[in-house]
């Protein structure tokens, strides 16, 4: 665990510090480095090891515990934007970002303090191992979540100016992204005991095909009562996805490579994350939001019909789930 912990502990330092100089920012460049740069980088460095070790406790539980992990997300995008509207006329926008700073400097402290990697399963390996990649099934579900993530935050980056084109008013719309992530946050809990039961890629094939269908139904929702409906169910449809994307990859291999696998899967989606929404966005200005909803739908769409045909691989060609188990 020493070259793990002394990884996790250098990406938490600098993410904490990145999110304090925040507050310093006065510049473009200075945000983008800050915000954009570091904390990007540093996230993905502790989020992927995180899943992979906390991933090796546990075999028929598994999915609950990725859904309680994936949870904490889902609290900080609920609590979080509510407290940035509370403090910051209160205490100004440098001081808010200093109280983020102590929040997050407090969690990662005691994620760091209990993590702890099983010893039988530590694997020692090239920093590159790109041999994952030579499976199919494993490719075929990264194209899957490639596509899912393309339109996976669409709706709560764009849903709260939608509302305010729609005539909501501007103090309430700012709420609907806090009411996705609650619903979100509570979907993941469920869905972890749910998977452990049906499956992941039983719940996530059903509940990603409903997300699409509230894309579709989005851009002709124009009252508050419809967004807040549409906000309340998207929250729920994105759940088991958000919770048990990295579940059906522990499986697609060799356990020992269950670190490389994931990297590849985070390193993949990293970019449809980076790149869906301006798409969409793009999207949106120059043909409407009706294409915008197309877009994002069919994307997510899409990557379900990639992931029901891994699950078909799976269940028909007899693919051995658990091969050093």
């Amino acid at each position: 665990m020493g070259y793990f912990r002394s990884m996790l502990t250098s990406a938490s330092l600098i993410f904490v510090s990145a999110t304090f100089l925040v507050a310093q920012c006065r510049t473009y460049w200075q945000f983008l480095l800050c915000q954009g740069i570091l904390t990007g980088i540093t996230a993905g460095i502790f989020t992927g090891p995180v899943t992979a070790i906390l991933s090796q406790w546990f075999i028929r539980r598994r999915g609950l515990a990725l859904g309680l992990y994936a949870a904490g997300s889902s609290m900080g995008g609920t609590v979080l934007p509510i407290t940035a509207r509370a403090l910051i006329p209160l205490i100004g926008f440098p001081w808010t970002i200093r109280v983020f700073a102590s929040i997050i400097l407090f969690g990662l402290a005691m994620g760091n303090l209990t993590i702890k990697q099983r010893k039988s399963l530590i694997v020692k390996g090239h920093l590159l191992d790109f041999s994952p990649m030579q499976s199919s099934v494993f490719l075929l579900y990264c194209s899957a979540s490639f596509s899912i993530y393309l339109g996976y935050y669409t709706f709560t980056t764009y849903i709260a100016t939608s509302a305010i084109s729609n005539g909501v008013p501007v103090s309430f719309s700012f709420y609907l992204v806090a009411i996705c992530n609650a619903c979100s946050g509570l979907s993941r809990l469920t869905s972890g005991f749910i998977a452990d039961r049906l499956g992941a890629l039983n719940l996530m094939v059903p509940a990603t095909c409903l997300s699409a269908a509230i894309y579709y139904i989005w851009p002709f929702s124009h009252s508050q009562v419809g967004l807040i409906f549409l906000s309340v169910f998207y929250g729920i449809s994105i759940g088991p996805f958000a919770s048990l994307v990295s579940g059906p990859v522990l499986d697609l291999g060799d356990r020992n490579q269950l670190g490389q696998r994931i990297g590849i899967l985070m390193s993949m989606v990293g970019v449809a994350m980076l790149a869906g929404a301006p798409i969409s966005g793009a999207i949106n200005t120059s043909q409407g939001s009706v294409s915008m909803g197309l877009f994002a739908g069919s994307m997510m769409l899409f990557g379900a019909i990639l992931m029901a045909t891994v699950w078909y691989y799976v269940s028909t060609v007899n693919f051995n789930l658990h091969p050093n188990q």
